[in-house]
Formats: C-alpha cells, structure tokens, sequence
C-alpha cells in the first residue's frame, strides 16, 4: 500500500526534540557505507550519507518517550529509535531507493527535513526476497516511481517500507525519530486495521 498516512499523536516535547536532535548530530555517517551505495547505482546518483538506529537512546530519554506513547499501542513494546541522512558532499543528494531491514511498517516523527523541497518518493516495486534481515537495494533505473512527497516537519506519519523508497533532494541534514512495535511488526494493513482511530 504506497501511501503516507499522517498520524493523530502527540508532539515530542520540546525538551525531549532537543534531545532528540543532539543524539541525530552525534550520529557518525559511514563513507564507507555510502560509497557503497554509490558504486551500487554505478556513481550516477550523488549520495547522502546515511545511519539508522545505530545510536542508542539513554535510558531516561526512552522512559520518558515510552511514558507519552504507550498508550497508543497497547500491548506493544516500543523501541525508539532516530536517523540521520545527510548532504556530505555539497550538492543536493539521495538516500537512494531501498527497502528497509527488519521493520515493516515506519512510524516516523520528522525532526528535521533537511532543504526546502526534500522529498520522500515511492516506487511501484516491492521487496523480492522474503528474509527482512537485510535492506533490499535495487538499481534505480530498473525502478518505476509510482508518486512523491514533502513531509513536513514536525509530523508524525507511516508508510510501507517493504515498498522501494527514496529520499531525494536532501541539502543539509534530514533527522527523524521512530518508534518500532517490536512485538507484532505490523504491516502497513494490519497496522491501518488496528489502528485506525490514529490514522
């Protein structure tokens, strides 16, 4: 289901959005990573670096997100998590197309949008291998992109990850901040049943 949901939860306290920005600045971007995902797309596209989930959160920070949140997702337990995507070499870049590992579904909470005009574009393809152990890459060309959009800051919203994505046009740093349901990983179906009164 390629579509961004946008989701009635509270807004992360200023306090905590502080906190939150601190640990995304603090997130060390892997060249070595990045360079493999240029050489991947044969060095056509200009590539962000990009971290998810490497940081941990302090325990006090998860308590206190976990206290806002739980509610929400009753018999869930919540693993909070931020990203970094950012511009490292001058000119616009790209977290280029990928299906995310492990989770099927993102709940995210944009810190920073990183430019102007940032947008998330989704494609008409879908994950090929069964295992959600790794990303899936696939070359960009052998993608068909099905729409795209600008989250706006400050927005809680979901969307399938197992649905190739992009992020394109990043001109600073782009932060975001996601809680994972670890118990059921629901899809994006399962996710818009159960949870409806959120959507």
């Amino acid at each position: 289901m390629s579509k961004i949901f946008y989701l009635n939860l509270p807004q992360i306290p200023e306090e905590i959005y502080t906190k939150l920005i601190e640990t995304c600045y603090s997130t060390v971007l892997s060249e070595h990573s990045r360079l493999w995902v240029h050489d991947f797309h044969r060095g056509e596209l200009v590539v962000a670096g990009h971290e998810y989930g490497t940081i941990l959160l302090d325990d006090s920070l998860a308590e206190d997100l976990n206290l806002i949140y739980k509610d929400f997702f009753p018999d869930e337990e919540l693993f909070f998590v931020t990203g970094r995507i950012s511009n490292v070499v001058g000119q616009k870049s790209m977290s280029p197309p990928h299906c995310d590992r492990k989770r099927k579904l993102a709940i995210n909470y944009l810190l920073k949008t990183g430019g102007q005009q940032v947008s998330t574009c989704f494609y008409n393809e879908r994950r090929s291998t069964p295992t959600l152990e790794a990303a899936e890459n696939r070359y960009y060309k052998d993608l068909t992109v099905d729409f795209k959009e600008i989250i706006p800051e400050k927005t809680w919203h979901c969307y399938d990850v197992q649905t190739f994505h992009s992020v394109n046009d990043i001109e600073t740093d782009r932060f975001l901040f996601s809680i994972i349901l670890r118990t059921t990983n629901p899809s994006i179906e399962e996710f818009s049943l159960k949870y409806k009164n959120l959507m």
